[in-house]
């Protein structure tokens, strides 16, 4: 085969994947892969609570109790159910979310569930960023709690979706009448990571 026609069949195969993955984006065809689609569509699910024992269940199904990692779910959005393990079930509420996990992500739930209702932590979880963020990430952070001021690495931020360099973050959260909270984040670049923050209220002293 002479040079010529390698070069044509080169120049038409560059051709045929350009128009292959121009219709089908890379990690769709990965994901076709069993093997290395297997490896793509990694995702993992941390569920902590500080305080008591929670019991889990993710669409219907029973993934036993905090704390644990789950990594046996595919990429998408699920229902996850959580309980406190106790026998006052009238003291506590089930909780319920709605969470996605995306490929090659560690989504976490940290949460303590209190009486009344309450419940204080924070959720974590990647969503895909289409905007151009010039090698930055995005963190979105919302917040149960009226007029939280939010801050990162004990900066006071104004506006609560931040456009910032990959790496690690210190997230603070304060509100008048609850408790503070801290915690760490990791934002990835192309990434959004949403992180829903609940506070509990102070208890008011009436002596």
């Amino acid at each position: 085969m002479s040079n010529t026609i390698k070069i044509i069949l080169i120049i038409l195969g560059l051709i045929l994947l350009s128009v292959i993955l121009h219709f089908n984006p890379l990690e769709n065809l990965v994901g076709k892969v069993p093997f290395l689609g297997g490896l793509y569509d990694k995702t993992v699910l941390t569920i902590t609570s500080k305080r008591g024992t929670l019991n889990i269940t993710i669409d219907d199904k029973d993934y036993g109790q905090t704390p644990t990692s789950i990594e046996d779910l595919k990429p998408g959005q699920y229902t996850v159910r959580l309980e406190r393990d106790t026998d006052s079930e009238d003291l506590y509420e089930e909780e319920s979310f709605l969470i996605n996990l995306y490929p090659n992500t560690e989504s976490i739930i940290s949460l303590e569930i209190a009486p009344e209702g309450f419940k204080s932590g924070h959720i974590l979880y990647y969503t895909s960023n289409t905007n151009d963020l010039d090698n930055r990430g995005e963190l979105t952070i919302t917040s149960n709690a009226h007029n939280t001021d939010i801050y990162i690495n004990k900066t006071n931020i104004q506006e609560n979706t931040q456009f910032l360099e990959p790496g690690e973050y210190e997230i603070k959260a304060q509100a008048k009448g609850y408790e503070p909270i801290e915690f760490p984040v990791i934002i990835r670049e192309g990434y959004n990571l949403n992180t829903d923050i609940y506070m509990l209220p102070i208890p008011v002293d009436f002596d």
